[in-house]
């Protein structure tokens, strides 16, 4: 099966590639939800009472999901040698999708990155440089792998800045053809992404004793399950919290903090679930009830901040 998959032409063996490390259906959800969470918040902030939407809006979307799709590339590198062992099913470690190919399509999302950034201008040329940048500064562990991987929680810290960067390379979309400038709202949205991104990544890398293994670290290891699902729901709380604020300053409607308390509720029960009977199966599904905190964040700013404001296309 595996030498008939290796035979399969690229486009089908991409395919497969993508539904196993970054499903489209999936991760196109959670990108239009955090890039319209931080565009509709930038216009709120420096445009009210009118929205456009354009070509910055297009582009933006398209960074955001190529730029988490070139993490996930470098990722494949960075991790090869653990994942040949620890996962040696996944299409990569099989080399279904060799690296040697995943280095040229790398260099096809940059260079689509650069193009749709160029349709907009050069300053966003200059945004979206810096973000991919910072992915090769992340690829490299800071220069300083040895001892970060000795320092997980600086090390989720350090590699989830990646998020708050995003949000203000949407943010200088909005604020450079607008000449507004730095709006101190936008630190509830940073710290409500660091806070639901880093409280998900946490969430997802629980495991329970039995299912640990040698080459992939967890929180689990560090904190046990019951330590580390505690510290992932309070960080995951305090990004929620950022996003309540956010609706409570600028005045969100009431369907917005409805939305965020549906996430916030859900999680509650997940999480209580598994202190109440902490299982392998319970464990492993802590990461999709952060998921649907974190989305709700994402829907609630995003919803609130396009109440009461008119909407005008510009393509």
């Amino acid at each position: 099966m595996a030498t008939q998959s290796v035979d399969l032409p690229f486009a089908k063996r991409f395919k497969l590639y993508l539904d196993e490390r970054f499903p489209l259906a999936t991760h196109l959800v959670v990108v239009i939800a955090f890039f319209f969470s931080s565009y509709l918040l930038s216009e709120r902030l420096l445009r009210p009472r009118e929205t456009l939407l354009g070509m910055p809006a297009i582009a933006g979307m398209i960074t955001v999901l190529f730029a988490l799709f070139f993490l996930r590339i470098l990722d494949e590198f960075k991790d090869y040698a653990k994942d040949v062992v620890a996962h040696p099913d996944r299409i990569v470690s099989r080399g279904i999708m060799p690296l040697s190919e995943l280095k040229i399509v790398g260099a096809v999302v940059i260079a689509v990155m650069l193009l749709v950034n160029a349709l907009v201008g050069l300053p966003a040329v200059a945004a979206c440089l810096i973000v991919i940048a910072f992915a090769m500064v992340m690829f490299k562990e800071f220069f300083v792998a040895e001892w970060l991987n000795r320092h997980l929680i600086v090390y989720a810290l350090t590699h989830q800045l990646i998020t708050p960067l995003l949000c203000l390379y949407v943010y200088s979309l909005v604020a450079i053809p607008t000449g507004g400038g730095w709006n101190a709202m936008f630190w509830l949205q940073l710290g409500m992404g660091v806070g639901t991104g880093l409280g998900w990544e946490m969430s997802r890398k629980i495991r329970m004793p039995e299912e640990e293994h040698d080459q992939i670290d967890t929180y689990s290891k560090h904190f046990g399950p019951s330590g580390a699902s505690v510290l992932a729901f309070a960080i995951l709380g305090a990004g929620a919290t950022c996003a309540g604020a956010l609706g409570v300053f600028l005045d969100f409607p009431p369907y917005a903090f409805g939305i965020l308390l549906v996430g916030v509720i859900l999680m509650q029960v997940g999480f209580a679930l598994f202190w109440r009977k902490p299982t392998a199966k319970g464990a492993r599904r802590l990461g999709d009830w952060a998921a649907v905190t974190m989305l709700s964040s994402y829907l609630a700013i995003a919803l609130g901040s396009l109440a009461g404001q008119g909407i005008r296309l510009n393509f």
